[in-house]
């Protein structure tokens, strides 16, 4: 009983780990359609950009203030990330809805974005840390199956 109890909380742990993978999949599939993409591992995660007075620079915001404006860089979120182009920046609206299975992003874990730019990007995806486990499952079985391939040629 014990046992069998064990073996359906894991199989739902996994279940729920496949399906952030497969949104994350998904989302990346969907942005190949957008006219800017851009991906890496998230460096920095501000969700609130606040003004100072009396200027209103996002002094916590130090690339998406200069870039969005006094006092409206405000209303913005800015994710620093080290992208395929090298160090760059997305600046979302606050209240940005991210896909991919993930809630927001996490410094540490991958993220991919496209849209018009990065002040305007239409879909930012965000993987959960389940989809993270299955990418290493799926890297690892990938690299099993071409050994394999290498002894029968």
């Amino acid at each position: 009983m014990i046992g069998g109890i064990i073996l359906f909380c894991g199989a739902a742990f996994l279940g729920l780990d496949i399906r952030n993978y497969l949104e994350f999949r998904n989302t990346a599939e969907a942005l190949s359609a957008l006219p800017w993409q851009d991906g890496g591992r998230v460096t920095m995660y501000q969700p609130v950009c606040v003004s100072t007075p009396p200027d209103g620079v996002c002094k916590n915001c130090p690339q998406c203030g200069p870039v969005t404006g006094n006092y409206v860089c405000a209303d913005y979120s800015e994710i620093q990330f080290t992208g395929q182009r090298g160090g760059t920046k997305i600046c979302p609206m606050q209240g940005f809805v991210y896909k991919g299975g993930g809630v927001m992003p996490t410094v540490g874990l991958d993220t991919i974005v496209g849209g018009i730019s990065d002040t305007l990007p239409k879909v930012i995806g965000v993987p959960g840390p389940g989809a993270s486990r299955i990418q290493r499952l799926v890297e690892a079985a990938d690299f099993v199956i071409a050994g394999f391939r290498n002894l029968v040629e």
